[in-house]
């Protein structure tokens, strides 16, 4: 998927995600030492996930498509230094949002009922 077109889709499924609780926040705390925890991000991320296809949602010119096979490999791909990104899977309905500062939140796309 073409990097502008995954951002703009993303973009416009933020504001459909029901984050999870963790106690009184939605975000949890993933950093060692001033910086991310990868161990325990890719522990999240292949325990949420189910489907191998990943896309990270990071800006117009640098959302990518991979898997997390490739994420386990090659950990620089989850940096998260000079800004957050939003890790989802392929069908756009389990997202990961991880911040610049050490902190992520896990979340699903709303889902519609009718009552």
């Amino acid at each position: 998927m073409d990097s502008k077109l995954l951002y703009a889709v993303v973009q416009a499924l933020e504001s459909k995600i029901v984050w999870q609780q963790n106690g009184e926040s939605e975000w949890i705390y993933l950093g060692y030492q001033n910086k991310l925890d990868i161990e325990k991000l890719l522990q999240k991320v292949n325990k949420f996930f189910s489907e191998e296809q990943l896309l990270i949602k990071k800006g117009r010119r640098d959302s990518i498509e991979t898997t997390k096979n490739e994420i386990n490999k090659n950990h620089s791909i989850l940096d998260n230094k000079t800004t957050g990104y939003i890790l989802c899977n392929a069908s756009f309905n389990k997202f990961i949002e991880v911040s610049s500062i050490d902190i992520i939140r896990v979340g699903e796309k709303f889902k519609y009922t009718n009552l």
